[in-house]
Parts: C-alpha cells; structure tokens; sequence
C-alpha cells in the first residue's frame, strides 16, 4: 500500500537519511526505530510531505505521492498523523477536536462516525469535556481518534507515548494497536524505545546514527527477529541483554572459557565477536565453566548480573526466579552454550 523506494531525505542540502526502502501493507504497524539523532522524525515527516525527498519515491496505493521533483502537498495525501504533544485544540470540546476533520460530510454520518470512534477509544461520556479536562492518556486516545476520523490510508505517530510514566506508556500502546488493528488501519510509530517497539509493531526497523553509511535501515523485521538474529554487532548492541567476547576461529571451531566449540557456519579462519546472553547460560551444579557472582543490580523482575569466568566478566541480565539464588561473591557453576549464529 504505501511504498518507499530508495528514499534520501533531511534538511537543505543536508542529508539525513538514506536509501530507504520498504513496504507497508494495510492493517500493518511498522516501527522507525533508533537512538535521537538517526532521523526517524526526519523521515516521518517526509512520507506526511512536512520535509522534501533528495531522492527515492513514496508511492500510495500505487500512485506517486512524493519525489525529487514532485510532491502533493499534505492535505492531500489521505495520512494521518499524531503529534508528540498530541496538538488538541484547547477551546473546542472533545466531540469537535474528533469532528475537526470531517467537515465535508453530512451531519449524520458525521455525527455517526464521531460516536463510533468515541466508543472505541472508550470515551463515549465525555463528548462534551475540553481537552484539559482529560489525561494526558485520554488526550492521546483523543487525537488518535481526530487523525482516524476522516478514514486515512496511513496513520504516523511521532513518539506517541514520551509524555507519559512507564505504566501508562505500557497500557497506551496496547489500547492504540487495537484501535488501529480494529479501524484496520496502517500505521508508522516512531520511538526509542525498544519495549514500545516491540509491544505495538508488526515489523521493525532499526535506524542508524551513524551518515558515515549508505543506508539508514540496518536491519527490517519482526521484532523477534531483530532480537533473536540480529545481522550485526550494532544491531545486538542496541538491544542490550549481552556482552561480545574475542574468539578466534579456525578450522570452524573456537575455544571460550578453555572449551572447544564446532560452528555449524561457514567462516574464514580470524578473529570474531561474539555474543553472550543468559539464552547461553543452564546454571547447574554439575555445569563445565565456574563463575563468580561479582556484581548484582535490581531491575524489578529481572537483575543485571556481573559473572566473572577466570579474568573474563559478563554482563547479563537475569529474571529473578535464577538471579535470586545467586550471591554477590559465590562460586558458581553453569552449561554454556554458544550460538554460532550469534558470531560476527
């Protein structure tokens, strides 16, 4: 449905994103992922038609919505969006902010589709209430429903939820993918935060920092996927939960922790990195690698643990139900298990 190709956008002559290319079918939620200052706003801005393209195309349902040398002004692109600050109108009622886009239908339908949407964001009963009478999570779901309303192609989220604690980060971004999935609705979420990511969207991808590349997107996937497999070290690097270690390899195998372990991939005989997870690590007494428990920091259902194997340390972090019976000084054993696919 919308179709990005090859797209190099920024400011001026500055170029802050490039080659950028992907798909976004109907009913989908794709994520722009990235630390601040990899452009993910940059190019949301440009698929709404707020910034220019420096090359590439954006495509609409098969038609050319924006290029180099064209561009249809906002309005008319049939997307959407929700502002950070959510940009509610201060004097108008909560009924008129969601009516504010549909003053070319009738007077039923358009009171029909204003009820409707109250409805689904579960605020049929204050239709008559101002904005500031509201929570910034009710003022969320409002605006929501106001960039819903006229039936858009795509919806864009520009870090919907960075005004609000933890919690209510958490049970907004639930309560807005299943508006979206019931309007059947595509839409684009720009965020820095992985658990975000991962709660709402369909597909990630993950933005770079770095201009020094020549594409922006390091890697486009499900979430599971950017975790689980991870295509490069800065890829593994954003999503934390791990340390790399020096291996070197030859004649398809590597010694860690005076073991010996066989890869199942093809590499070149050198040096690599890999990476550790607590995924590698079985804690039992009779395990083949002993550690010390140096370091332990609560995080809630989980604790980063600080392992020392001989001079070697590794940063892991692990749920409380193991992390519990471990102790800062003990002596411990565990099985580790490599992932070879893990190996970069």
């Amino acid at each position: 449905m919308l179709k990005l190709s090859n797209v190099d956008c920024g400011y001026e002559a500055l170029t802050v994103v490039k080659n950028v290319s992907f798909d976004l079918n109907e009913g989908q939620i794709l994520c722009l992922l990235g630390s601040s200052g990899c452009g993910k706003t940059t190019l949301l801005r440009a698929i709404a038609g707020f910034n220019p393209l420096h090359n590439g195309e954006i495509k609409l349902d098969g038609a050319l919505i924006c290029s180099k040398t064209k561009s249809i002004p906002p309005e008319n692109r049939q997307i959407g969006m929700v502002f950070q600050d959510y940009a509610l109108f201060p004097h108008l009622s909560i009924f008129d902010n969601i009516a504010f886009g549909l003053h070319k239908q009738d007077k039923q339908k358009r009171f029909e589709r204003i009820m409707d949407l109250l409805a689904l964001i579960d605020l049929h009963d204050y239709a008559q209430k101002f904005p500031h009478e509201l929570s910034g999570g009710q003022q969320q779901r409002v605006a929501l429903a106001r960039a819903l309303a006229p039936k858009p192609k795509v919806i864009l989220l520009d870090e919907p939820f960075s005004n609000l604690d933890l919690d209510r980060r958490r049970q907004l971004a639930g309560e807005v993918k299943y508006i979206l999935k019931q309007e059947n609705t595509a839409a684009i979420l720009v965020t820095h935060d992985q658990e975000e990511a991962f709660l709402m969207a369909d597909q990630v991808a993950l933005l770079t920092q770095s201009t020094d590349i020549k594409d922006s997107i390091l890697q486009l996937g499900s979430a599971q996927t950017l975790y689980s497999y991870p295509n490069s070290i800065e890829v593994a690097q954003f999503f934390g939960d791990g340390v790399f270690l020096d291996i070197e390899i030859n004649k398809q195998s590597f010694e860690l922790f005076h073991q010996n372990y066989q890869i199942n991939q093809s590499l070149k005989d050198g040096a690599y990195q890999i990476l550790i997870r607590s995924q590698n690590l079985n804690f039992n007494e009779n395990g083949n690698i002993e550690f010390n428990i140096q370091n332990k920091q609560f995080h809630g259902w989980y604790d980063d643990v600080t392992l020392c194997v001989g001079q070697t340390e590794i940063k892991i972090q692990l749920p409380q139900s193991i992390s519990q019976n471990l102790k800062i000084g003990q002596q411990s054993k565990a099985f580790f298990a490599p992932n070879d696919k893990w190996i970069y």
